[in-house]
């Protein structure tokens, strides 16, 4: 990949999170949804700065690239997004029994999705690759 769509991804989700801080709620019960939400594009900003730098880029034997910051900010950002989607889902008065272990499941299979995921990348061949890509696909069903 060019580096230039990096540095631009790094620029616009710098951006983004201080937008999302900046326009949020600094007091009372929805503080915690703009500290969490301006921490994803945050976090995807450090991703795009690693890539752009070439930290954590691991060069493949057949020359293709695995960017690992790639699945690091998925495996931190995508059970934030699910938690504050539940946690939304939850708020103003519905019952909030059972959420703790509903956010724990959908978040596991989320980060065993990804695991699955890079597994499948650094797969040496074609038969693990589509064994570890059809385990990240059993576990997406799952968040579904």
């Amino acid at each position: 990949m060019t580096p230039i769509p990096l540095l631009l991804g790094f620029v616009i989700m710098s951006l983004a999170s201080l937008a999302i801080y900046a326009k949020g709620a600094h007091s009372g019960p929805l503080r915690g949804h703009t500290l969490v939400h301006s921490a994803v594009p945050f976090i995807a900003a450090t991703a795009y700065l690693c890539m752009y730098l070439g930290v954590g880029n691991l060069i493949k034997p057949d020359d293709s690239v695995t960017y690992l910051a790639r699945y690091v900010d998925w495996a931190l950002t995508t059970p934030l997004l699910l938690a504050g989607v539940v946690s939304s889902a939850f708020l103003g008065g519905r019952e909030q029994e059972g959420q703790a272990g509903f956010v724990a499941s959908i978040v596991t299979l989320d980060v065993m999705m990804i695991v699955a995921g890079l597994i499948a990348s650094l797969a040496p061949y074609g038969t693990l690759k589509w064994v570890f890509f059809a385990w990240s696909c059993a576990a997406f069903v799952g968040v579904l």
